[in-house]
């Protein structure tokens, strides 16, 4: 497994490190997964709903 961190826009921006994976799209893959399925966003006032994010693009990959 090769090591690759990612950087994504969901109009948000959200880096992840250390994914293993075989290839840059599989990677990208988990990165996504992580994100959609474990992000939560903490508002201060409550008025900030993280439900519902759209990936937009990978603004940055490196493999390490």
């Amino acid at each position: 497994m090769k090591k690759w961190d990612i950087e994504m826009s969901y109009g948000v921006g959200f880096s992840v490190s250390g994914i293993m994976a075989q290839t840059k799209d599989e990677a990208i893959q988990k990165a996504r997964h992580m994100v959609e399925s474990g992000t939560t966003i903490l508002p201060f006032d409550g008025s900030v709903d993280g439900r519902g994010l759209e990936f937009e693009q990978v603004t940055y990959i490196q493999e390490n």
